[in-house]
């Protein structure tokens, strides 16, 4: 009988520590986002950024200091003006919304083992994830033949892509349960007419984003 209980509440207690060791977090993120395309004048560069904010789920797994698995949403205000001397992309604007939904792995590079002591932990970690992105957007293109061309009244365009997505985060937990977080994502489509034009290239379109916010840990 006594082995009996003893088997019984060292089962639970190793139940219990394995399932001690499983830690979820929610990041909430707001930063800046920019769709690199036929709108640049370089092939890397920054000459529209928008708004953008994401909220990410993601639970360790059991016994695991090294890995997580979750989710990310993310929305970003599209506005594209062309800034350059081109001629057949003067005045060109593009204006509407964009939305990821990804699902994905963490490699925790530095990190805590035990969870229920991550006041003061610092984590970096890699990200690799994959999903979908709709776009929501009017554009100007092709370029103004006559004055009336230069407004934004086309009807509204939609394109859905695949999406890859490439995460450097980092997280500092100032309290048990709360901290602060920063991360840089590359995101590659299958798609070249995420900024309203397609076919002056033969490359996809990609995303850069820069994002800081909160981790709670739940």
């Amino acid at each position: 009988m006594r082995k009996s209980v003893l088997f019984l509440f060292t089962s639970i207690l190793i139940g219990g520590s394995a399932y001690a060791q499983r830690w979820t977090e929610v990041e909430i993120n707001t930063g800046v986002t920019s769709v690199l395309g036929e709108m640049q004048d370089m092939t890397v560069g920054f000459n529209a950024l928008n708004p953008a904010a994401s909220v990410s789920l993601y639970t360790r797994a059991n016994k695991s200091d090294r890995w997580a698995f979750g989710g990310t949403f993310s929305y970003t205000s599209m506005y594209m003006a062309y800034q350059g001397n081109k001629n057949w992309l003067m005045d060109h604007e593009t204006q509407g919304h964009g939305y990821s939904a990804i699902i994905g792995t963490r490699l925790l590079l530095t990190g805590r083992d035990d969870m229920r002591f991550m006041k003061g932990a610092f984590i970096t970690y890699l990200e690799a994830a994959g999903g979908g992105h709709i776009a929501n957007f009017k554009s100007t293109y092709p370029p103004m033949v006559s004055p009336q061309k230069t407004e934004i009244d086309k009807p509204t365009e939609s394109v859905f892509t695949p999406i890859g997505s490439a995460t450097l985060g980092f997280q500092y937990y100032f309290g048990y349960k709360i901290g602060v977080s920063l991360r840089f994502s590359g995101q590659v489509t299958n798609t070249d007419y995420l900024d309203g034009i397609e076919g002056i290239t033969d490359a996809n379109d990609y995303l850069l984003s820069a994002m800081a916010g909160v981790t709670i840990g739940l």
